[in-house]
């Protein structure tokens, strides 16, 4: 009389964990049979306790991060079923997907503060980020997060993220795998800089500026050289009280009661300058 047994199972490729690269074609898992007589006449394969195939091999056609799982298999023949096989642990590595980062503003003096994230398996870590400056490729820091305190016009520009991870696959060649993501950062401040004094229609920079009473004209314009972001709106003073809001005032005729010490200041979205040096305005009598 021949002996009758159930079957016993093992999952090929045999490892407790197994480590495999995404997008990996044609990726086999065998549920190998040993002991049974008569043969199996069916198979199940679960992941993560759900049945997924009847077939003795399970392929994978292309791998997904989705097949990460614990995979076991069993065996049927007209005696009985096997027990589960023990578990293989399929892990799929995957590389670097960083998060975008929104542009940042920041008043002068202020701190700086970035962080660049992503996902990857293995995960990253701080070790693995690198920050630079656009441009003149400076290195700056590693760690995910960019701090610089006290900021000045100067730390303006684009930061790049750069993170390079290794993928080791249980079977083949280890593989580097890199990922950028970049942030614009602008400064603002309100610490304007003018022209030495307020310019006259006629462009001289003379101080005092004398015009004859009487001329037409006369146009004094407030220039700002300095402004992140550009000046709003300015004040002109004579005297140290307020005569107009434009940037270029203008004296129509002159008379001798437009003599006298012209200055202005400027205001942005962050603050108002001090006001600038003074020009003195002499009006002679023909």
């Amino acid at each position: 009389m021949f002996q009758r047994d159930a079957p016993s199972v093992t999952v090929s490729p045999e490892y407790n964990v197994y480590n495999v690269i995404e997008n990996t074609t044609n990726f086999e898992l065998n549920c190998t049979v040993t002991g049974a007589n008569p043969a199996v006449k069916s198979y199940r394969w679960y992941k993560d306790g759900l049945i997924i195939s009847t077939a003795a091999t399970y392929t994978l056609s292309t791998v997904q991060r989705s097949n990460t799982g614990n995979y076991t298999c069993d065996a049927t023949n007209s005696v009985d079923s096997s027990d589960p096989s023990s578990a293989l642990q399929l892990n799929v590595l995957f590389g670097i997907e960083l998060n975008p980062i929104r542009r940042k503003e920041y008043q002068e003096g202020k701190q700086l503060s970035i962080t660049c994230t992503g996902k990857s398996k293995p995960a990253i870590t701080d070790y693995d980020i690198e920050w630079t400056k656009e441009n003149n490729n400076t290195f700056i820091r590693t760690g995910k997060q960019l701090v610089i305190n006290n900021v000045n016009k100067l730390d303006l520009g684009t930061y790049v993220c750069s993170v390079v991870i290794q993928l080791t696959p249980t079977v083949g060649q280890p593989v580097n795998v890199t990922g950028t993501t970049s942030v614009e950062v602008d400064i603002l401040y309100c610490r304007f800089h003018f022209t030495d004094i307020p310019i006259v229609s006629t462009s001289s920079r003379l101080n005092p500026y004398n015009v004859i009473e009487n001329t037409t004209h006369v146009n004094v314009t407030c220039r700002v050289t300095d402004s992140n972001p550009p000046a709003t709106s300015f004040r002109w003073y004579k005297d140290n009280s307020v005569i107009g809001t434009t940037a270029t005032y203008t004296i129509e005729r002159m008379n001798r009661s437009h003599s006298g010490r012209y200055s202005c200041d400027a205001t942005n979205r962050v603050g108002t300058s001090r006001q600038s040096s003074e020009l003195t305005l002499n009006v002679l009598c023909k």
